[in-house]
């Protein structure tokens, strides 16, 4: 079967905003998580899920997706000519690594030089770029004291981490099972020959050895069984903003899974919750209670006591109060904060 539509995937249009498909990921991200999801292929959803954001969230990747599907993106794919009308579509992997924009820059010689076998520029090292780690998400429920005052919590996060072990390499031994790829020459890709009715047709591709990488691994890591990285637990330590709102999104950067070939974290994306309060509730940036008084306070008047959360406050109570009246008590609600749809910390 093959891949789904990624606007699809998210649930967003082919117009929607960078804010729009930011929502749209955190909702479904907090749905298919696979520690908190209790559905059977939480795990496969989330992952398509984040395979999709990262192209969406992404103007060159989106752009390349928009023009030609999934094959935008993919560094194996090559569609080569059909018949008489020119070609049909163009990868990454006719280019030393590079994309859509780097094909065209260099004007059509370039293209013809590529394509018909010309003197194409080696680079080596095809996908040895460093990788942003992906994102991840979680979520905290605080009191609502906790969400007028800021609270400092720890969360325990599994991350995929860079292993220690091999440093990220996947060798056993990183001076001893780390090679040159003999089928490319350490350059990364290959030149693949295709025959059409323009003639033969020169185009490179990543080597199917090396991944692109231009070396490969003899020997792998007993710990990340060449895999680079490993599944572990984080604790991470996090300083909530005071008089946040309840299901906002903090963006905390670089607390996501680690990157590969020492490329950056990936993000944390945290959203709050707040546990109902027996006696308050916020109301916009102002706090609310309902304070019974007796019938003779109402009607006489009378100097009553207040809780709060900064501890009791004195208010006079006019004589000849009517029933759900209100009154305001300065500086003991919450802090007027602008409601963003991300904080980034």
């Amino acid at each position: 079967m093959g891949k789904r539509n990624y606007y699809d995937v998210l649930g967003v249009n082919r117009n929607a905003t960078d804010d729009e498909i930011n929502r749209a990921f955190r909702q479904l991200a907090k749905k298919y998580h696979p520690d908190v999801s209790k559905e059977k292929d939480a795990e496969a959803k989330f992952k398509e899920v984040n395979e999709a954001y990262e192209v969406l969230s992404d103007p060159n990747k989106r752009r390349n997706y928009d023009q030609f599907g999934h094959a935008g993106n993919d560094p194996n794919s090559f569609s080569g000519f059909s018949g008489f009308s020119g070609f049909s579509g163009f990868s990454k992997g006719f280019s030393s690594g590079g994309d859509f924009e780097d094909i065209f820059s260099g004007g059509f010689g370039d293209i013809f030089e590529n394509f018909f076998g010309g003197g194409a520029k080696k680079r080596r090292g095809f996908s040895n770029q460093p990788i942003k780690g992906k994102n991840v998400a979680a979520r905290v429920t605080v009191t609502l004291k906790e969400q007028m005052f800021g609270k400092t919590v720890k969360l325990d996060l599994n991350v995929d981490k860079t292993c220690e072990a091999c440093d990220g390499t996947g060798a056993k031994d990183p001076k001893k099972d780390i090679h040159t790829c003999t089928t490319c020459d350490g350059y990364g890709y290959v030149n693949i020959e295709q025959r059409s009715l323009f003639g033969v047709i020169q185009s490179q591709q990543p080597c199917p050895d090396c991944k692109g990488c231009g070396k490969v691994v003899t020997s792998k890591c007993p710990k990340c069984k060449g895999q680079c990285h490993y599944r572990g637990k984080e604790v991470v330590e996090i300083e909530l903003p005071k008089s946040i709102y309840e299901n906002q999104q903090l963006r905390i950067r670089e607390k996501g899974n680690y990157g590969l070939n020492s490329g950056p974290r990936g993000d944390l994306y945290l959203e709050i919750s707040v546990k109902p309060n027996k006696y308050f509730k916020r109301v916009n940036d102002n706090l609310h209670l309902d304070l019974p008084v007796s019938y003779l306070d109402a009607l006489l008047g009378a100097k009553i006591k207040v809780p709060t959360f900064d501890g009791y406050v004195h208010l006079k109570l006019p004589a000849n109060t009517k029933i759900n009246s209100v009154f305001s008590i300065p500086n003991h609600g919450f802090l007027k904060v602008q409601h963003l749809a991300d904080v980034v910390i």
